[in-house]
């Protein structure tokens, strides 16, 4: 018959886990590892031999893994004084079966830390569903993990599965960046690892190096809100950890707390200065106004810029265009202001001086055909002299009483005058142009009488 039946242990690797077990026989072609616990997850390899070695029969593999905890509570949360808290566990085997009627322990994943949390039960038992309920008396100043363990007590207990954690409270900061020279208000909002804000929690900072600050702020309090807002004035760059303030007391009338750094910094950091420059100024109404904003050589992109009333943001090139408002008076001094989170807001000043308009001012009549006339050019309610002003291509300056005299077509219609004076709005007239008065029959025949008259006067004469 078969003989024997052995089962090896093996790791991830192939290698033989301690040392083979043997089978045994219990009838007929049944065999049994009775009580056996597996010291480590892998794979159970299970050989036979049969009449007397002649024959080896196929090996068979089994998976081990090992028992899974599933803790109800995610984590747990360190330096906040938890006490008596309470979380429900299950437990299932490799193939997902409640684990039933077994006694399990918990460990810690690093026993050198003494101040994890007490756990009040040394041992518990798991009821018919796999389900216990497991105590924390007290939660203290570190962080970690807890994990069950069967067979026996650590450390030589079997590892399981899964773990609840000890961490730090959940911090959200704003803002999370503050700048060197400056006065930075920063507020902290408090969580734990279920999302629960967290009333009357002591938060100060700690610098990561000597010198980022002249003196560590007294511990500031979480409100119901879980807020607390710290000032801090920075002297140099670096990292400020979140640091949770405990045991506060006095001594020779000077505060005092022990502290606990948690992994949550909040970074300080020098602001780069911004510099402005414009395409021109001064600049008249109406007119385009580029402004590039740059850091040192580099040009900065989607930076805040105010001109006026108008704010805009710079392209990937650092600029920005603007239209030049009307002032209102002859001139007005405008200030540019640009800005960007992580820099220094920069500013400008520019002259916007105002674009008149110019009219012209038409004869009181409509100009014959072939005839002169003069029009007038007025800017600001006066007369503008020197002013361009242009009239069937002739081109005439403004005389000291802003007027202009042309020589009217010999073909009647509307005609246009312009007229032109450097930052002045152009000026615009359409003219008509009439056909000119013809003499009356009456006149042209008294002249036509008149010298016949005189012909033949002469010619009685001689």
């Amino acid at each position: 018959g078969v003989n024997p039946v052995i089962g090896e242990l093996l790791d991830y690797d192939g290698d033989v886990i301690g040392t083979p077990y043997e089978f045994d026989h219990v009838s007929g072609n049944v065999w049994e590892l009775e009580n056996w616990i597996p010291p480590e997850n892998g794979t159970l390899r299970i050989t036979a031999n049969a009449f007397d070695g002649k024959h080896d029969g196929d090996n068979s593999d089994i998976l081990v893994d090992w028992a899974t905890f599933e803790y109800y509570l995610p984590a747990l949360t360190s330096g906040i004084g938890l006490e008596i808290v309470s979380v429900e566990i299950a437990a299932t085997d490799a193939n997902g079966n409640p684990i039933t009627e077994t006694t399990f322990w918990m460990d810690q994943e690093d026993a050198s830390d003494t101040n994890l949390a007490t756990n009040s039960s040394s041992a518990l038992d798991l009821d018919e569903f796999g389900e216990a309920t497991i105590w924390f008396t007290e939660v203290g100043q570190e962080i970690g993990s807890f994990y069950a363990v069967l067979s026996q007590a650590p450390p030589n207990g079997i590892e399981t599965s899964g773990n609840i954690s000890i961490t730090f409270p959940v911090f959200e900061l704003d803002p999370a960046t503050i700048y060197v020279g400056l006065v930075n208000d920063v507020t902290i909002i408090a969580r734990d690892m279920v999302g629960n804000l967290l009333e009357g929690v002591n938060l100060t900072v700690t610098p990561s190096v000597p010198g980022i600050l002249n003196a560590i702020p007294d511990p500031v309090q979480t409100d119901s809100d879980g807020k607390a807002t710290i000032t801090l004035a920075p002297q140099a760059s670096g990292k400020l950890n979140i640091t949770l303030a405990y045991n506060l007391h006095y001594e020779n009338g000077q505060l005092n707390w022990s502290s606990l750094l948690t992994d949550t910094t909040i970074t300080v950091t020098s602001k780069k200065p911004l510099t402005i420059s414009v395409s021109k100024s001064p600049i008249f109404e109406g007119e385009i106004l580029t402004v590039t904003v740059k850091s040192g050589a580099d040009p900065i992109s989607g930076a805040d810029v105010n001109f006026g009333e108008t704010t805009s943001y710079t392209d990937s090139d650092g600029k920005v265009t603007f239209t030049a408002p009307d002032p209102g008076v002859d001139s007005a001094i405008y200030s540019i202001t640009a800005e960007k989170e992580g820099y220094m807001s920069a500013e400008k000043s520019i002259t916007v001086i105002k674009s008149y308009a110019i009219t012209i001012s038409k004869p009181s009549a409509d100009p014959g055909t072939g005839s002169t006339f003069t029009v007038t050019v007025l800017a600001k309610g006066s007369a503008l002299a020197g002013a361009t002003v242009t009239f069937e291509g002739k081109t005439v300056t403004s005389d000291e009483n802003g007027k202009a005299t042309f020589t009217a077509p010999s073909t009647k219609g509307d005609y246009t005058i312009t007229a032109t004076y450097e930052k002045y709005q152009d000026g615009v007239l359409v003219i008509k142009i009439v056909d000119s008065a013809i003499p009356g029959f009456e006149l042209l025949t008294l002249i036509a009488a008149i010298g016949v008259a005189f012909i033949l006067l002469r010619r009685r004469r001689n």
